[in-house]
Parts: structure tokens; C-alpha cells; sequence
């Protein structure tokens, strides 16, 4: 996992600030997120008010290049209740598009060649998965090569799922 260490928002709140990326608790923002036929969405339109893994990768990273499909069969269970968004850090088309003809688990990646959304998120270089919660909030950040990294994701996407399906109960 990337650790955390305690900050103080200018509210006062304390916020959970990860090594590296964005304050836990805070609102993920909304990128621009492009595909590699060059359509364009946003990371709220992609995620739908779902618990998000935010996949980055980088073709260059052999953790990248194992992780990603280990990380996507263990979050596949979970189908509908969950949106995995796979993003090429620094990425051109032309890699993306033989990523996902080499391992269809990159298949629907997007394209990010000028860093805008892993800098917006604060990952850098490495494989790294941004969990978001139902909320649009940043509930976790994990970077590199931890081997726990899989299970520990899948662990807490579930609990992600768990929440906002009692949140969908409370609002019924």
C-alpha cells in the first residue's frame, strides 16, 4: 500500500495525505479522460456514481504490465458494482492500442500521453490504483510493487461496494 501520513485540511479537518496523491477524503477531480479512437469523456461520466478502481499503468513498468491483468481478474467478480478505469501514464495511442492487442486485460484503457490526469491525481511513474468511493471521494492511493497491492484493493473495493450499498438502502 503507499502509506499515509496525518495533515490538517484549512477547515481543521485531519485528512489521511498519502505518501504520494491526493489528500484520503478529498473529491476526486473530474479529468478529461480519452480514448484511443480519440473520444473524449470525463472520469464522472465513466464512473457513474460507483465505488472506482483508477488503474494507472505504465507500458514501461513490469509490475505495470503483470499487476494490471492480475488486478483486473480480482476485481471482475464484482462486474456492475464497481467501475475499473485503466489509464496509460504518459502513454501514446499507438502504446496503449498494443497494450490492449498484447493483454486484452488493458483492453478500454484510456489515454493519458500528457500526464494531465496522473498528475491531477499526484501518481507518478509506477503502477498505481486510486480507489474512489460512491461519493467521488479519494478513499485510497496504492503505488508500486507491493505484492499485497492485488489483495489489499480487492479487500477494500469491497468494502467500497458494501458502503455504498448501504448508502442506496439508507436513501430508499
Amino acid at each position: 500500500s503507499g502509506g499515509s501520513r496525518l495533515m490538517t485540511s484549512p477547515g481543521g479537518q485531519e485528512l489521511r495525505k498519502p505518501i504520494t496523491g491526493l489528500p484520503l477524503g478529498t473529491m476526486a477531480p473530474d479529468v478529461e479522460l480519452f480514448r484511443i479512437n480519440g473520444d473524449r469523456t470525463t472520469l464522472e461520466e465513466a464512473r457513474s456514481d460507483k465505488p472506482t478502481a483508477l488503474i494507472f499503468w505504465m507500458s514501461r513498468n513490469k509490475f505495470s504490465r503483470t499487476g494490471v491483468p492480475q488486478l483486473v481478474d480480482a476485481l471482475e467478480p464484482f462486474g456492475q458494482e464497481c467501475a475499473m478505469i485503466l489509464i496509460g501514464a504518459g502513454e501514446s495511442v499507438d502504446t496503449v492500442r498494443n497494450m490492449v492487442k498484447r493483454n486484452e486485460a488493458f483492453a478500454g484503457s484510456f489515454v493519458d500521453r500528457a500526464h494531465l490526469a496522473s498528475d491531477a491525481f499526484g501518481v507518478k511513474g509506477v503502477f498505481s490504483v486510486v480507489l474512489i468511493d460512491h461519493e467521488g471521494k479519494v478513499s485510497d492511493v496504492a503505488i508500486g510493487q507491493d505484492p499485497r497491492l492485488i489483495l489489499s484493493t480487492t479487500n477494500k473495493m469491497k468494502a467500497l461496494i458494501a458502503a455504498a450499498g448501504a448508502a442506496r438502502k439508507n436513501d430508499e
